[in-house]
């Protein structure tokens, strides 16, 4: 008799321990998520109830006693075997959040390196600042970007595609990171700017398609995106040489050595707003999909009409950002402003002026702009006031090549590795 009471308590608390599982693994709040305790004290609180409800069936406190007392013991056994299996399963969880997340930062860092330079190419070009100093002034604006700007470029980077809870949504979003990593990588070998924008929606995409088909596309907020390509292709093109011939213009009678004093402090300022508007725009992308990967992984409470993004993110995208501007950024730079464009000061400060403008109208709207194509265009139309030749179209074409490609080579990057990670991990 004794024996089949302990049995009913590991019956019961495995009834409710399992259920206790099935919420860890859901991870969808606070209240969802079991813990050893609440298995311990549901187990120690049977046992409290058949004690008192043998008690007053046999009379005997003594045997009820020692009944109770194995019923609470198979409980507890239980309860305890039960979250050693929950934390087995949420150890696999917790790492695959893990690896998406690293993954995300790798993708930051190449951000850094191979597509922050933009932003700081023509100050470095036109020599109003050494590299180093215009680093370090990229890195603190990139952040002062991402702080004050709101996240509606985020949440639109983030509702690229929609993605299911788990493992299944997590190697979806770790595939994307895995395509622009190599993607940009191989660009920054030959020194050629790409889009790291396009790559990330790209492999997005791509991964997507892969999990749900065209089902998992929001047409909503990649129409948003070709609206950025048009803006950041067109209008910087044609507003970098307009607004440079309006400049031109408005100080033709001034001192040509005031004038360069006057326009190297502009570029300074320029410079800066450039950063900003690159951080609001770059930085909140990553952030976006930062964000996402942990609401999928349960470590953040969902949301959809707004997004929050937590400060210590913002100072960790900002600092890999910086260390990989750094460490990589002087090709882009050299290619950006030395080889593709040689421009005066007053050239250089109005393409970042026409660029940074544009970028951060945009990210009022939530539009994903790239950064590159928007600083690219707007220094050819710059460069193009005084006459096409001072474009070197020779490299242009391979920057505009590498646009192009980006698209269908970053949605084929984002598809395969997600079908190939998706058969060897589920």
């Amino acid at each position: 008799a004794v024996k089949k009471i302990a049995g009913d308590g590991m019956n019961a608390v495995c009834g409710e321990g399992s259920s206790g599982v099935r919420r860890r693994k859901s991870r969808n709040g606070d209240d969802s998520r079991g813990t050893a305790a609440d298995f311990i004290e549901s187990a120690t609180e049977h046992a409290a109830e058949r004690r008192s409800h043998l008690a007053a069936g046999t009379g005997d406190e003594e045997v009820a006693g020692s009944a109770g007392q194995c019923f609470e013991d198979g409980s507890v056994g239980a309860a305890k075997l039960l979250f050693q299996f929950g934390g087995v399963v949420d150890g696999l969880h917790d790492r695959s959040v893990g690896f998406a997340l690293l993954l995300i930062c790798a993708s930051i860092f190449v951000n850094g390196w191979t597509d922050a330079p933009n932003a700081i190419a023509t100050v470095v070009s036109t020599r109003v600042l050494h590299p180093r100093a215009a680093i370090l002034l990229g890195a603190v604006f990139n952040f002062f970007g991402v702080l004050f700007t709101g996240s509606a470029v985020a949440l639109t980077t983030a509702s690229i595609i929609s993605v299911t809870s788990g493992q299944e949504g997590l190697v979806t979003l770790a595939a994307a990171q895995l395509s622009i990593v190599l993607w940009a990588v191989s660009a920054w070998r030959f020194g050629i700017p790409t889009s790291e924008s396009h790559a990330l929606i790209a492999g997005l995409m791509g991964a997507g398609l892969s999990l749900n088909g065209l089902e998992a596309l929001n047409w909503s907020s990649i129409r948003l995106v070709f609206f950025g390509i048009l803006i950041s292709s067109v209008v910087g093109l044609l507003a970098g040489y307009y607004v440079t011939k309006l400049v031109a213009f408005l100080f033709a009678r001034m001192n040509r050595r005031k004038a360069n004093v006057f326009f190297a402090r502009g570029q300074v300022v320029s410079a800066m707003l450039m950063a900003y508007t690159h951080g609001a725009q770059d930085g909140q992308k990553f952030m976006g999909v930062m964000v996402l990967t942990m609401m999928v992984g349960g470590l953040l409470p969902l949301q959809t009409e707004t997004m929050t993004i937590p400060v210590w993110m913002m100072l960790l995208a900002s600092s890999i950002m910086a260390i990989g501007t750094s460490i990589g950024g002087y090709r882009i730079i050299k290619t950006m402003g030395l080889d593709m464009v040689h421009l005066e000061k007053y050239q250089g400060f109005t393409a970042e002026v026409v660029a940074s403008l544009s970028m951060l109208a945009a990210t009022q709207f939530g539009i994903p702009l790239s950064t590159t194509n928007t600083k690219a265009t707007a220094m050819m139309g710059a460069g193009a006031f005084k006459g096409i030749t001072k474009v070197n179209w020779g490299i242009a074409k391979e920057m505009v090549a590498a646009w192009v490609l980006t698209f269908p080579a970053c949605m084929l990057l984002g598809y395969v590795f997600a079908t190939v990670i998706r058969a060897i991990v589920l």
